[in-house]
This record gives C-alpha cells, sequence and structure tokens, in this order.
C-alpha cells in the first residue's frame, strides 16, 4: 500500500515548485547547455519534458474529484441561528468546501464576520482510509465533537475539574488556574472574568438531565448577594442566588431534554451570567486586579436523571478503524479566544501524529463503489508523476553540470576562496545569524509570533496564502486584489516548500534578506569600488531596522531584494549589452511591480541613463530598453487577467486596488504626513464620491486646489519626516521591541546616522554622476513616494540599501582624505555630517524628550545615535 504520507498532491506540487525554480535556471543557460554536443536536442527535450511535467501537475489539481468536508459557519456558539451569509467565497450561505481541518487564530481572526467572537462550525463529509488506521483524533484548544459512521469517536466530557490545565479547552471567559491553601489541601478552581462564563460538556443523546456546579462567590465588605443565571444552548434554566460566604457549595439546576435541538450525541453549552461582577481593585484597597469576577468554579457534571450516562467519547488513539470509506462530522464551538481546530490521524508504520491531507477527504460520496478503484488509479499516476518530476529535476541538473564543467575543471588549479570572497561571505553569513538570533529571541518574547494582530498588513498576507491550500483561493474575494499580491505568492511557495510554518518562512525571508547583501556589494562596487562595497555591505549587515523587519512576513524584506536586484541586473546591463540579462531585468521589474508598483517611477530614469551611459548603438539600447517593458508587463498580466474577471464590473486593475485610498489617506484635510486620517473627514468624502461619481484621487486634488497653502505645509512634513531619524511603526512597533530585545538595544547603525552620511555621500559623489545616476535616481522615486503617499518606517526601508552605499562612499572619501592628509577636507565633511545629524534630528528628538520627561534633553544624548529616539534615560 503506498504511504500516503509520501504520495500525496501536496508532494506532486512540492516536487512542481522545484522543477520550476530550477527550470528557470535551466533557461538562462540556454548558451551554455546549446553550445554542448547535441546541445540544442537536450535543451529542447529539457524543456518539452518540463511542458509535460506542468501539464501534468496542472491536470492533477484541476481534474481530481472535489476533494475536503463541507464546512456550515455559525455567527453562535452552539450551532444554532442561520449560517453566516456574508462572505461570497461560501458556496452556498454559510458553507464552503474546506479541503483539509486545520485552522489556527490567523484563520479564524480576519475577514470573518465573527472575528474575535464566539462561533460554531460544522463539517461533514467522507474519509478513505488506506490502511488500517491506528488513531485519528482532533487537536484543539475548543470543545470539539468528532463522529464516525454515526459513532461518537470524541466529545466533550461529562464532567470538568475546571482547576486542572486541560479544562480550559471547555471553559470560555474564564481566569487561568487560580488555586489557595484550603487546610492540608491545594484547592485549583478558576475565576470568572466578564459578566458571562461558558462551560462546554459532552451529551451521548437528548434526555433529562441535572446539572451539578461546586462554586463560591467573592465576597469583599458591604458586597450584594450574587444572582446567577444559567441557560443551556440559549434557553434560561434558572437564577441561582449565592450566599456572602467563602465556603464551597454544590448546585443543581434541571436540564430539561427540550433544550436538545437534535437527536444523538450532542455538546451542552452553558452559560453563567452575572448579577453582580466587580473589579477586585475597585472595592479592596491592597488589590491590582481589574477583572471582572463574581463566581469561582471548582468542578461541574452533567447527570441523567433517569439512571447512568453512559460515556459519549472513548480515546480515539486507542481505536483501530478499517480502511475505506467512512462518514465524518466534526463540529467546534469556540469563544473567540485564539481557537485551533485540527483534524489528525496516524498509521501503524508511524508515530507521528498528521493532519489528514485533502487527498483522502471528501464532500460527498455519490460514487462510493468507484471511489476506492478511482482512488488507488489515482495514487498510482501520481506516484508516477513525481517519479517523473524527480527524475527530470536530475536531468536538469546533469546538463547544467554538463554546460559548465570546462569552467568547474578551470576552477580545480585556482584558489575559489581568496579573501574578496571569504570576506563578502563573511558579511553575509554574519547578517544571516544576527537574524536568526533575533528571530529566535523574538519567538520567546513576542506573544503575536505565531497569532498575528488582527487587521494588520501581514495577517492579511498570511491569511491569503493559507487560503490558498484551504481551498478558497484566488476566489478568497470577488474582486481585484486589494493589497500588493506578490507576498502572498512567495508565502504560498514557502509554505510548499517548507510547509505551513511560520518559523521556516521567517527564517526563509531572513536567508533571502542576507543574500541580497551581495546585490549592496554588487551595486557599490561597479557604481565605485572594493572598499566602499564592503561598507555598504557592512553597514547593511549591522543596520537595527533591517535586521528588525527582515525576520517579518511584510513585505518590506522581499521589496528590498527585489529592488537591489533590479539595480544589480542594471549595472550588469550597463557592462554589456545582453538579451539574458535584459529578459532577466524585465522579470526582476515586473515581479517588483507585484509588490510595490513605484518601480515604474524609475524607468525614465533608467531609459535616460541607458541613452547616455551604456554601450551600443542608440536603435539597439531602444530595442533592449523596449524588450524589459515588455517582460515586465507579460510578467504583470496574469494578475491584471485574474483582477478583471474577479471584479464584480469587471475594471482593469493591473496589480491592486488600494492605490487610491492609499493616496488619499496621505492627502486630505485630516492628513498628518503618516499613516492617519478622521473617520469623518473619511465619511464625508465617500459621500461626496458616492453622489458625484468620483474617485479618491479626484477628492485629493479638489484639496489641494482648495487648501494649497495647507497642502504644501502637508508635503514639507513628509519632507521632514522622511529625513528624520524617527522609525514612524505601523503593523509591529520598532520602538516596542526594541525596548524588549537584548540584541536590538546593541548600537546598530539606524536611519540617524545613515541619513546624515548619506546625503554627505551624495553630495560628494556627484563627481561620479554618471556612474551613481540610477542610485540618485532610486533615491528621489523612493522620497517622491513619500512626499505621493505618507512617510513610514517600512515605506523608507527600501532606501535603505542604497544610502548605505552612499553613508559607504562618504566614509571611504574621508579616509582616503585623512591618508593623504587633506585634514581641510576631512574637517569639511565632517562639519557637514554633524550640521545633518543636528537639524535632521535634535529639534524632534529634544521635544519628544520634553513631552516625555518634562524637562530639556541632555546634549549628551546626542552623541548615541542608536538612543536618540529610544525614551529611556540613561
Amino acid at each position: 500500500m503506498i504511504d500516503p504520507f509520501v504520495v500525496s498532491f501536496d508532494a506532486d506540487l512540492r516536487v512542481a515548485a522545484i522543477l520550476g525554480i530550477l527550470t528557470l535556471i535551466f533557461l538562462f543557460h540556454y548558451s551554455a547547455i546549446t553550445a554542448l554536443h547535441r546541445g540544442k536536442l537536450y535543451f529542447w527535450l529539457g524543456c518539452s519534458a518540463v511542458i509535460i511535467g506542468a501539464v501534468t501537475t496542472t491536470g492533477f489539481h484541476v481534474t481530481k474529484i472535489p476533494r475536503g468536508v463541507l464546512g456550515t459557519y455559525y455567527g453562535t456558539p452552539d450551532l444554532s441561528g442561520k449560517p453566516v451569509d456574508s462572505l461570497r467565497y461560501f458556496e452556498r450561505p454559510g458553507q464552503r468546501i474546506d479541503r483539509f481541518i486545520d485552522f489556527d487564530p490567523n484563520d479564524f481572526n480576519d475577514r470573518y464576520p465573527f472575528s474575535g467572537s464566539s462561533f460554531s462550525v460544522e463539517w461533514e463529509g467522507y474519509i478513505y482510509l488506506p490502511t488500517a488506521m491506528s488513531g485519528i483524533e482532533l487537536e484543539s484548544n475548543c470543545a470539539t465533537e468528532l463522529t464516525l459512521d454515526g459513532r461518537l469517536i470524541q466529545s466533550p466530557p461529562l464532567e470538568i475539574d475546571a482547576g486542572r490545565p486541560e479544562a480550559g479547552a471547555f471553559l470560555g471567559d474564564w481566569s487561568y488556574n487560580e488555586s489557595r491553601q484550603d487546610g492540608d489541601k491545594l484547592q485549583t478552581f478558576v475565576w470568572s472574568s466578564g459578566a458571562e462564563s461558558d462551560v462546554y460538556l459532552g451529551i451521548p443523546e437528548p434526555d433529562d438531565y441535572r446539572l451539578s456546579f461546586r462554586a463560591l462567590s467573592f465576597q469583599y465588605p458591604g458586597s450584594p448577594e450574587q444572582h446567577v443565571t444559567v441557560a443551556a444552548n440559549g434557553i434560561v434554566l434558572e437564577t441561582v442566588p449565592f450566599p456572602a460566604s467563602w465556603d464551597w457549595k454544590t448546585y443543581t439546576v434541571s436540564v430539561p431534554r427540550s433544550v436538545f435541538r437534535q437527536a444523538g450525541p450532542s455538546v451542552l453549552w452553558i452559560r453563567f451570567s452575572y448579577s453582580n461582577p466587580v473589579r477586585p481593585s475597585e472595592v479592596i484597597d491592597s488589590s491590582s486586579d481589574r477583572r471582572n469576577i463574581s463566581i469561582a468554579l471548582d468542578t461541574l457534571s452533567v447527570k441523567r436523571i433517569s439512571g447512568e450516562v453512559r460515556s459519549p467519547a472513548f480515546p480515539a488513539r486507542q481505536q483501530q478503524f478499517s480502511s475505506g470509506i467512512h462518514r465524518i462530522r466534526v463540529k467546534a464551538y469556540s469563544d473567540g479566544h485564539n481557537p485551533f481546530i485540527r483534524l489528525v490521524w496516524k498509521t501503524h508504520k508511524r508515530s507521528q501524529w498528521r493532519r489528514i491531507p485533502a487527498d483522502y477527504l471528501f464532500p460527498s460520496a455519490s460514487r462510493t463503489a468507484q471511489c476506492e478503484k478511482t482512488f488507488s488509479r489515482e495514487r498510482a499516476a501520481l506516484s508516477l508523476s513525481i517519479i517523473y518530476k524527480w527524475g527530470l529535476v536530475l536531468l536538469l541538473l546533469g546538463l547544467l553540470v554538463r554546460a559548465h564543467y570546462p569552467q568547474l575543471k578551470a576552477l580545480r588549479g585556482k584558489t575559489f576562496l581568496n579573501r574578496h570572497t571569504l570576506l563578502l561571505a563573511s558579511i553575509v553569513v554574519f547578517a544571516f545569524l544576527v537574524r536568526l538570533l533575533f528571530l529566535f529571541e523574538m519567538r520567546s518574547l513576542d506573544s503575536s509570533f505565531y497569532v498575528l494582530p488582527d487587521t494588520t498588513d501581514h495577517l492579511s498576507y498570511w491569511f491569503f496564502a493559507r487560503g490558498f491550500f484551504r481551498g478558497y483561493w484566488p476566489s478568497l474575494t470577488h474582486e481585484a486584489f486589494f493589497q500588493a499580491p506578490l507576498i502572498s505568492y512567495y508565502l504560498i511557495l514557502c509554505s510548499i516548500l517548507f510547509g505551513e510554518s511560520m518559523l521556516m518562512t521567517r527564517i526563509a525571508t531572513a536567508f533571502l534578506s542576507a543574500c541580497s547583501l551581495m546585490f549592496v556589494f554588487g551595486i557599490a562596487r561597479r557604481a565605485f569600488n572594493n572598499p566602499v562595497a564592503y561598507t555598504a555591505a557592512a553597514l547593511c549587515a549591522c543596520n537595527g531596522v533591517l535586521i528588525f523587519y527582515d525576520t517579518s512576513l511584510l513585505l518590506g524584506p522581499l521589496i528590498v531584494f527585489l529592488n537591489l536586484a533590479t539595480l544589480c541586473l542594471m549595472y550588469i546591463l550597463r557592462e554589456r549589452l545582453s538579451w539574458r540579462t535584459t529578459i532577466l531585468l524585465g522579470l526582476v521589474i515586473g515581479l517588483t511591480g507585484l509588490a510595490r508598483a513605484n518601480i515604474v517611477l524609475l524607468m525614465p530614469f533608467f531609459f535616460l541613463w541607458m541613452l547616455f551611459g551604456f554601450p551600443g548603438s542608440l536603435w539597439r539600447k531602444c530595442l533592449h530598453y523596449g524588450c524589459i517593458g515588455i517582460v515586465a508587463i507579460l510578467t504583470i498580466l496574469p494578475v491584471s487577467i485574474r483582477n478583471y474577471y474577479a471584479g464584480v464590473h469587471h475594471s482593469w486593475v493591473w496589480t491592486n486596488s488600494n492605490g487610491g485610498i492609499t493616496f488619499w489617506i496621505g492627502n486630505n484635510p485630516s492628513s498628518n504626513g503618516k499613516f492617519s486620517y478622521s473617520g469623518t473627514v473619511l465619511k464625508e468624502s465617500r459621500e461626496r464620491m458616492r453622489k458625484e461619481g468620483t474617485s479618491y484621487g479626484d477628492e485629493v486634488f479638489r484639496y489641494v486646489k482648495e487648501r494649497t497653502k495647507e497642502y504644501v505645509k502637508l508635503e514639507y512634513t513628509k519632507f521632514k519626516l522622511f529625513w528624520r531619524g524617527y522609525e514612524i511603526g505601523n503593523n509591529i512597533p520598532y520602538y516596542v521591541f526594541r525596548g524588549i530585545s537584548r540584541i536590538l538595544r546593541l548600537p546598530w547603525v539606524n536611519f540617524v546616522l545613515l541619513g546624515p552620511l548619506a546625503i554627505c555621500g551624495m553630495v560628494l559623489a556627484c563627481r561620479r554622476w554618471k556612474e551613481a545616476f540610477i542610485l540618485y535616481g532610486f533615491a528621489g522615486v523612493q522620497l517622491a513616494t513619500t512626499l505621493i503617499f505618507f512617510a513610514l518606517a517600512r515605506y523608507r526601508l527600501p532606501v535603505v540599501p542604497v544610502f548605505s552605499i552612499f553613508a559607504a562612499y562618504a566614509t571611504w572619501r574621508t579616509v582616503h582624505y585623512a591618508r593623504q592628509r587633506k585634514w581641510l577636507f576631512c574637517l569639511l565633511i565632517f562639519a557637514g555630517v554633524s550640521l545633518s545629524y543636528v537639524l535632521m534630528n535634535y529639534p524632534y528628538a529634544s521635544s519628544c524628550y520634553q513631552d516625555h520627561y518634562g524637562e530639556r534633553m541632555p546634549v549628551v544624548r546626542m552623541l548615541r545615535y542608536w538612543d536618540v529616539f529610544h525614551l529611556q534615560r540613561l
């Protein structure tokens, strides 16, 4: 029998991704491969084989029978009321096919109408067990129920000891485990922590039950009598008075059959509502506890009035299930506090519990008799496809090695690891290790490392990427992409290669960011010289803001990598006009445009640079420039076509549609140069847009025309914010994490120091303007982007490596003048940097310090560039 963990659609997709990356490398070595004996034959045979593999993978993922389970979502915690019907990607009101059950808080706290609140889900379908399984289980931190062929496999318990850690999955709005000494015994319990609290229990079948719970009321001098209203499945049962006593008492409430809405096993949802919740800190002088507490709960149980209750669940891990098709039903009840739900299995051959993949789940089994036969044939075809693709990977690698064998042979007698290579490699490795250390430090310090904060950009990116694997993407929204689509594609690629692991994705991003230092080196070496290149790479490796963002799931690291790749390829093309470099440059520019479209503003500068700084005839240069544009457009075009057909009105959107609202946020009467706006002003603007049929752009031009002086003042504010060393936070606040991270607190290079050095470097580099022209253009584009929109630390991030190059040039020129004993020039450079340093940073830093501490900032603080804007006393 084929191992279900080895042969699967995910495995086929993973090897297809590896083959795709290798194919791109293969294509760009066309000349070396075709130079071989029968090289053209090998090249076209390889391409044809790759096309066959791509068609095979596409066919598997398009024509396969429907996979997954049918999920029905409710905005209530007990599967009652109407299913959710406000999301357009659902199949029917409240229903959609989820390819597998593996949801974490990041899937439940974004783009859901029950975001952060109580909800419930019921999944139904069929599961195919290829072998006799040793266990099937639901892993979750909320109340869940698993039924297989009508037999209850797993459900909430009949009784709960609330003070035990494992009871937390069945409690809602209760405190963490509390304890107090009761004689010789340590009493464990939980406090209610709100006006209402929930408990989930399991019952085998509808009947009349008796609910018993052991509790006590919170007491303080003059406290009123506490009344607790008990409800079951939304139906009020009884109001229980609690006496004014610190003694534990057992209370009993009858639960009639009428509260159950369905036959068979189900979950009993108990809700306690309190008459007098109070904060201990408000009634007890010595207390600092600000929770709204009412009662303490020790134990809770339910028993059938007519007799003993049979246990509704048995340990699924101890059961064996026969192979074949089985009907499966899963129910989940959440109070909205970071839920996760995962359906897992384990075979006899593997001791590790794994998520049940989509390959083995079906929303319906109308052709049950043929399903097993179809499934077996499908597994055999998948096995052949995976073997075929791995064979292609080995073939392409062999052709690449054979094509470059003369060069590899020539290196045998040479010292490849010379001091220049070792120095650059040391800088790159150092940068990666620093980012890796910071990443693992943040994993232990940051509570939002795995559970991303709601409404943030990186949550939205991760949500889109995870939705791709769960079956509702790219139809996640029936509209054009609102945010940059490339980051979601990047996260999808990382998930295919490394699994859906935030940690591995962050490590991959850190590695990508460290590798981008090689582009920094290549650009600086071609624009200036080797010493400047090494210094620039070292400045980027030791930049605290880059270290901070390079381990995030935000767009910044990817944009920095693509921008640097674009600039480096432009310099390579300047050395020699090559069609291979031209096509690659167009591809990278297209990908950069999918990340942030302001790369378009750089193209006029690049055209002028090509005209006056590149070798070759005018006709040839124009031909290469046109080819770059065509390849870039073809790279963007698939996303544009998807946006056109996804939208209701079929409007043309090249990449993403948030440009209008972003433009308005940066330029309206309530703007302050940062990401900030008034909700009232936005409402008024939208009302005018609705009445007059205008757009956000029209609203901005109206504002510029009617309040020109105010707009000019706003642009001057943005200009100051761009050059100021303060890092304006958004999504993830830099200074908050700097306060808790030992690594970030080190005196790394930051914009406080980098900005003044870069200004001085740009002035000194004027004599080499032909070589540095595109760098000046890039810096101007980033400044223009801030003036058009608004200033943020992560929006300024792409210019940091380029400013590092200019700063490195200023440093090298200073050292060069010092060696020649031209002290006057050294003094002028020092004076220019110092003046820029003070003008750019001191006024705002002093004002912040005055507001925070009520006194003037010590002048000595300006000498500590890394602490200028960190409001902590020295």
